[in-house]
């Protein structure tokens, strides 16, 4: 029988390599016309910072969730792993397969915020200081 985690780390592999653009080079699409070049690169400069502060916070509060969600996958995994083996042979791999998907879903599942909240700061920053803002902020 083919075990599946092979094939779940090759696609957790392949979704880690969809990574978003660094904010040091991201700036939101703006509607130029009429715009002070001088007074938008010192705005983009400073929605820059405040962007890159809340990135750190994010990514602090990232790092306390991380284990105790780890943690929580590991276990919750391990249980329907185990329950799903009951009466086989396989109960053993059952469980061991259960608890380290649990934990790569516990691992995954707070990063987004990280990736993408400094992005909308930056935007939402950018439209408060009057500029015309060409993305879509969601």
């Amino acid at each position: 029988m083919r075990r599946p985690i092979p094939v779940f780390m090759f696609c957790l592999v392949i979704m880690s390599a969809c990574t978003v653009a660094p904010l040091e080079i991201y700036e939101p699409v703006v509607d130029h016309f009429l715009v002070d070049p001088v007074q938008y690169s010192r705005d983009i400069t400073e929605c820059r910072s405040v962007a890159a502060r809340a990135m750190a916070l994010a990514k602090q509060r990232q790092d306390a969730q991380m284990a105790p969600n780890i943690l929580t996958g590991f276990l919750i995994g391990a249980t329907i792993g185990n329950a799903s083996g009951i009466g086989s042979e396989t109960r053993k791999d059952s469980t061991k397969q259960g608890a380290v998907f649990g934990a790569l879903a516990g691992a995954v599942e707070s990063g987004d915020d990280v990736k993408l909240g400094p992005r909308r700061i930056m935007d939402r920053c950018i439209a408060n200081r009057g500029y015309d803002l060409l993305n879509d902020i969601p």
